[in-house]
């Protein structure tokens, strides 16, 4: 059995890359592929702890895209074995990550703007 689209808490996953792995060997799986929103984070770690438990990673990352000819129609692209040390995408990956929550920060203040209270630090936790 293997799994090969979760995510941790270094995207919207519930679960640490280290309890992600443990649950994931407790369950019998013998692969488990990580791949966090726009972020490969949690790879080195879960790796590591894969590696000791004899739990395959395989290690990945989920893109936000948009298709323009539908309308700019949002799809999530899997990528698996990564690289997850390449300047590149680590660059590429942190620029979505700040777009994102550039968006946050303007959808909550218009928000506000409509009396009703958010708090910035409440919504990022």
């Amino acid at each position: 059995m293997i799994d090969l689209h979760t995510h941790t808490t270094a995207s919207d996953g519930i679960l640490s890359p280290g309890q992600l792995v443990e649950k994931a060997k407790n369950k019998g799986l013998s692969a488990l592929g990580i791949a966090d929103h726009d972020s490969v984070e949690a790879l080195p770690l879960a790796e590591k702890i894969g590696q000791d438990l004899g739990l395959e990673i395989v290690p990945g990352v989920e893109l936000s895209c948009y298709w323009l000819e539908q309308n700019r129609k949002e799809f999530h692209l899997l990528g698996y074995y990564c690289d997850s040390q390449n300047g590149e995408l680590l660059e590429k990956l942190e620029f979505f990550r700040q777009e994102r929550l550039r968006r946050a920060q303007k959808s909550l203040k218009l928000l506000n703007d409509l009396d009703y209270i958010g708090d910035w630090d409440y919504l990022k936790a």
